[in-house]
């Protein structure tokens, strides 16, 4: 009667460099029940990042003082309040807005909140100071930023998601492109 298993898988089970050909099939039952509820836990967790950023996105949070009324913001007003068209929330709280000094993280932003280039956003802040229609925010570093937002019940700002926001509330996660 023949083995189930190769000659020399057989010798090496048989030899005792291994487990014994008996044990295998109890094995390879534990090891499909582990793989199938590996496979399971994959799927369950892909499932349940669908609604989280995905691996390796780029983050941006858009911060604010810890008693800033507003609890929620859409980009749109995000938007307006960015670009200056509006320095009060609908329920009428000011907002003073602050950019970045960093123009790949200003550009990035305004990519993804207005859908800007940084060239666009130069261009829209020349036409606005020449009419006299408004100025761009004051700009700062992520440490500015955090120090204005920290003191500022008004203030409002964006910095990247690896800043240390501790006195500083997250109003807003913003996936970048």
């Amino acid at each position: 009667m023949g083995h189930l298993l190769p000659r020399w898988m057989a010798h090496f089970f048989n030899t005792g460099h291994g487990l014994r050909p008996a044990v295998l099939p109890h094995l390879l039952r534990g090891t499909a029940a582990l793989f199938t509820l590996l496979l399971l836990s994959l799927l369950a967790s892909a499932a349940a990042a669908q609604s989280l950023p995905t691996a390796g996105a780029r983050l941006m949070l858009v911060v604010v003082h810890p008693d800033f009324k507003a609890s929620t913001l859409t980009r749109g007003e995000l938007a307006a309040l960015f670009l200056r068209t509006r320095d009060v929330l609908s329920d009428a709280t000011p907002v003073r807005v602050l950019d970045s000094v960093d123009p790949a993280q200003r550009e990035l932003f305004y990519q993804t909140v207005a859908g800007r280039s940084g060239t666009q956003m130069h261009a829209y802040w020349s036409r606005m100071v020449f009419s006299g229609a408004g100025r761009p925010p004051p700009q700062f570093d992520t440490f500015g930023l955090l120090a204005q937002v920290r003191t500022d019940t008004t203030a409002m700002a964006y910095v990247p998601a690896g800043a240390d926001v501790r006195g500083a509330r997250v109003l807003l996660v913003l996936e970048l492109p």
